[in-house]
């Protein structure tokens, strides 16, 4: 056996292949939405796939240059999905980071 050249630590997932990003949000938002009334889990997908790009054109640079960290970037991502769905709640979106990092540690 040959010994260990290099050993990796993914601390942030930013090594990972995202196959499954997005059953893990799909999930996620399943979750939220049976623990709030009046939030449907299809509205918060749909409201998260809407955000996403435009949110990343935004923060990407930041991102890259080490201004911003991912856990900064998703939650400012769950943020603004739960403001389209007219949720304005903080402890709602660090509920909803926490759970998708469940769900990705899950898929992995």
């Amino acid at each position: 056996m040959k010994p260990v050249k290099a050993l990796f630590f993914d601390l942030d997932e930013t090594l990972l292949d995202g196959s499954g990003l997005q059953e893990s949000i799909v999930q996620t938002c399943k979750v939220i939405a049976a623990s709030k009334s009046g939030l449907e889990a299809r509205d918060l997908v749909e409201a998260n796939k809407k955000i996403w790009p435009d949110y990343f054109r935004e923060a990407e640079h930041k991102w890259k240059l080490g201004a911003l960290d991912g856990a900064s970037v998703g939650l400012e991502e769950w943020r603004r999905t739960l403001r389209m769905c007219e949720r304005n709640d903080e402890s709602l979106a660090d509920f909803a980071v926490r759970t998708l990092r469940a769900w990705r540690r899950s898929s992995v």
